[in-house]
């Protein structure tokens, strides 16, 4: 028995790599339902896609040489309590910024996990 890997495809999935990166990128200019419709998918195989995509980023992510980071606080809910917030960290140096981490709430716990995900000690 002869186990081959093709290089356009990971695992079991039944969407190439190329497919993966392509319905990734559109998503960011039609909402992940209008990408599956154009493209003659699932919602699913869109989420999936962009999922694969986010975890792979970040799996390749260098942090190395960054000098300046921001934080913010976004509001998205309708209350104005802490739940209806979400805490952001960006990389705001003058050649790259980028956003780092988004976590819920605007706490001092949510601000050290996230600070955490990419410092390593």
């Amino acid at each position: 028995m002869v186990v081959e890997h093709p290089p356009w495809s990971e695992g079991k999935r039944p969407v190439t790599l190329a497919m993966i990166g392509f319905l990734s990128r559109w998503v960011r200019r039609l909402s992940w339902r209008e990408t599956a419709r154009a493209f003659g998918t699932s919602w699913e195989c869109v989420y999936r896609s962009v999922q694969w995509f986010v975890q792979w980023g970040l799996a390749h992510r260098k942090l190395e040489g960054m000098e300046s980071i921001g934080v913010d606080e976004i509001h998205w809910g309708k209350s104005k309590g802490a739940k209806s917030f979400l805490t952001v960290v960006y990389q705001i140096d003058r050649h790259c910024r980028r956003l780092l981490w988004v976590g819920p709430k605007r706490t001092q716990a949510t601000l050290r996990r996230g600070l955490a995900s990419f410092v390593r000690l």
